[in-house]
């Protein structure tokens, strides 16, 4: 019965040895394995502050923030130049929205804008209209290809356009 009890701790103590040697210990980069969503919320106000006042505010039904970059789905966004921009889909990046699906802009004083691809830089305010585009104020209606609207000089470049404008009658 001894040669048997040393030859188990024998064992025992080779197996012991044979898993401290065998088993690779390494640091684990916990950002590589977490890598993905960051957040996730549903029907979700954001407001957008700074130290004197309100910026914008965005409603959205759905969103991710993944690898630094928000999307939103059903988005909502206003700013003090936009009454209203909406899509179904918006990507927002560094300080760009690139705005997918049944794109809708409401100037505070203006025009209507409606496309299905378009990019806002909130920080120099343009919105790059990037797809076939309409736009409408009172009866005045316009078409065209692509639009550059510039909201702080209130200034639009578009290409192949085709207008309808009534002017007031003197």
């Amino acid at each position: 019965m001894g040669v048997r009890l040393e030859l188990v701790l024998l064992f025992i103590m080779g197996a012991i040895l044979v898993l401290t040697f065998g088993i690779k210990v390494s640091d684990i980069d916990i950002k590589k394995q977490f890598s993905g969503k960051e957040i996730e919320f549903t029907d979700t106000t954001l407001i957008e502050v700074d130290m004197k006042a309100m910026q914008s505010i965005a409603h959205s039904g759905y969103g991710v923030r993944a690898d630094g970059v928000l999307m939103l789905n059903e988005l909502n966004y206003h700013s003090s130049n936009l009454e209203r921009l909406r899509a179904k889909k918006g990507t927002y990046r560094d300080d760009k929205i690139f705005l997918d699906g049944d794109v809708f802009v409401r100037q505070k004083e203006g025009f209507e804008y409606r496309a299905q691809h378009a990019v806002y830089d909130k920080a120099i305010e343009i919105l790059d209209v990037t797809s076939p585009f309409f736009a409408k104020m009172n009866k005045n209606t316009i078409r065209g290809n692509s639009m550059r609207y510039n909201l702080r000089q209130k200034e639009v470049l578009a290409k192949d356009i085709a207008a309808v404008i009534y002017t007031a009658e003197k």
